[in-house]
C-alpha cells in the first residue's frame, strides 16, 4: 500500500517511510526482527515543496506534480523535460485540485497551531494572574497593609500588570 501525504508537517517533508510488522521479544527489549505474520507493507510518501532539493527521484516527480506553483501546460512541460513523463491534461487538472486541497489543509493546520499557541499563551497569562491574585489575598490577610502597598510589593511583571489590577479590583472592590 502506498500513501501519498500531500501536506505533511515541516519535519516530515520529502520523507519516505516504510511501515511493516516486526517482532520484539520480551527478553530483548528494543531488538526487532521481521515478523513471519507480516502481510502488509505500507509506504508513506511525504511530498515536500516544488523547489525543495531532494535525492529521491519519486519525491522530485511528486513535488512537481502536486505543486501549486506550476499549472497546466507548465507543469506538464516540467514533468516531460525533467523526468520524461508525458501526462494528459486530465491528470494535470486532478493533480492541481489535489495540490490546492493540500495547500488548504496546510493553511488550516497552521491556523490550528496559531490558535493553540494563542490558547496556551492565554492559559499562561491566566495562571500568572491567578497566582498574583492569591499572593495579594495572602499578603493582605497576613500584613494588614493597604491594597496599594501590597500591590506595590507584589513585583508584578509588566506584561501582566493591567490584568492583575483588573482582577484585584473585581475580586476586592471594597478595598478601592
Amino acid at each position: 500500500m502506498i500513501w501519498v501525504m500531500l501536506a505533511p508537517g515541516d519535519k516530515d517533508k520529502n520523507l519516505i517511510v516504510h511501515d511493516y510488522r516486526v517482532r520484539e521479544y520480551s527478553d530483548e527489549p528494543g531488538a526487532t526482527k521481521p515478523s513471519p505474520v507480516n502481510k502488509a507493507d505500507i509506504y508513506e510518501i511525504h511530498v515536500g515543496e516544488y523547489l525543495d532539493s531532494v535525492t529521491e527521484p519519486i519525491l522530485c516527480i511528486l513535488n512537481t506534480l502536486f505543486t501549486g506553483e506550476l499549472h497546466g501546460k507548465d507543469k506538464a512541460n516540467e514533468l516531460l523535460r525533467n523526468y520524461d513523463i508525458d501526462v494528459s491534461g486530465m491528470i494535470i487538472e486532478e493533480a492541481d485540485r489535489l495540490g490546492a486541497l493540500a495547500e488548504e489543509m496546510k493553511m488550516i493546520r497552521e491556523e490550528g497551531r496559531a490558535e493553540g499557541r494563542a490558547e496556551e499563551h492565554e492559559r499562561t497569562v491566566s495562571n500568572a494572574v491567578e497566582y498574583y491574585l492569591q499572593s495579594f489575598a495572602k499578603m493582605m490577610s497576613e500584613t494588614g497593609k493597604s491594597a496599594e502597598e501590597v500591590i506595590s510589593e507584589l513585583h508584578i511583571l509588566p506584561e501582566y500588570y493591567d490584568r492583575v489590577l483588573d482582577s484585584i479590583h473585581k475580586a476586592y472592590p471594597e478595598l478601592f
